[in-house]
């Protein structure tokens, strides 16, 4: 039997430590947010001992098969964090930073926030594009996964997991520390309606029914749509150009289907700049 390699299992830390640092400044601003929901306080320290352990046990034989379980681990333990996460912090109610948010929005695009910006650009048929824009994202992630598996070499497989985790790991906390339902949730009455086309609407519905309420700093579709494109320009350039325009598109679409603001965009775009950095650094000093 094998195991992760090392560069695996830095990369599982540097997920599990940003959440446990802040989750512990959160208990410590606010104690009471754990008799509020303490069965999803048990799910998400499940999530991040399992997640410590399972990178530390014998997995399968043979280098592509212990790959491909590399990739499910991640992958499980990013969709089961974010939704743990979420779901605890709804359930512990308490102070939100949607009223932040927007003041900070107003007051970097002078006077008027994203979705004041983009409404006069408001059509069905623009709706559908960026719709499918905002999903193309979910469809991104297992695609790299899957060349990481398929193609990558162990360096850049080491950068790949290192990098994104870190992006999950800190966005992650970001919902800890601040809080957030986004616009078209907490002030519906403030941003124009969309008008949604046939694909739209129930791209839209879908959405609605999955967001935690919490979920909106950093924007960690922004977050993790940049960092895959960098990571796949160095990897490799000619997919990675292809997907350029997608994540661009990505990014737009995150305010345009007002779900974030425009800090959440902002931070997110740092926080991959400085995961694929730090990434890239760190796997090549070793």
């Amino acid at each position: 039997m094998a195991k992760l390699t090392e560069p695996m299992q830095r990369a599982a830390n540097h997920f599990i430590f940003p959440i446990c640092i802040t989750f512990a400044i959160r208990l410590i601003l606010e104690p009471g947010i754990v008799l509020r929901a303490p069965l999803w306080l048990l799910v998400n320290l499940a999530i991040l001992a399992s997640m410590a352990l399972l990178t530390r046990l014998p997995l399968g034989t043979g280098s592509r098969r212990l790959h491909w379980q590399a990739a499910m681990l991640f992958i499980v333990g990013i969709n089961c964090g974010y939704q743990a996460t979420g779901r605890f912090m709804r359930a512990a109610g308490g102070w939100r930073a949607d009223e932040w948010l927007h003041a900070i929005d107003i007051h970097l695009l002078g006077g008027q926030d994203a979705q004041a910006w983009l409404a006069p650009f408001y059509a069905p048929w623009l709706t559908d594009v960026m719709a499918l824009a905002y999903v193309f994202f979910l469809v991104l992630l297992p695609l790299t996964s899957i060349y990481y598996v398929v193609s990558a070499t162990d360096r850049q497989r080491a950068e790949y997991w290192l990098g994104l985790m870190t992006v999950y790991g800190w966005g992650l906390a970001g919902y800890f520390l601040l809080p957030a339902a986004g616009p078209y949730l907490h002030h519906p009455q403030l941003v124009a309606p969309l008008q949604h086309g046939w694909v739209s609407a129930p791209i839209h519905a879908f959405i609605a029914q999955q967001t935690t309420g919490v979920d909106v700093w950093p924007s960690l579709h922004c977050a993790g749509a940049l960092y895959i494109a960098l990571w796949l320009w160095r990897a490799a350039p000619r997919f990675g150009r292809l997907v350029t325009i997608p994540c661009a598109l990505v990014i737009i679409s995150t305010m345009y289907m007002q779900y974030h603001y425009f800090i959440d965009v902002v931070c997110g775009c740092i926080l991959a700049c400085i995961a694929a950095r730090f990434a890239w650094k760190a796997n090549h000093e070793h």
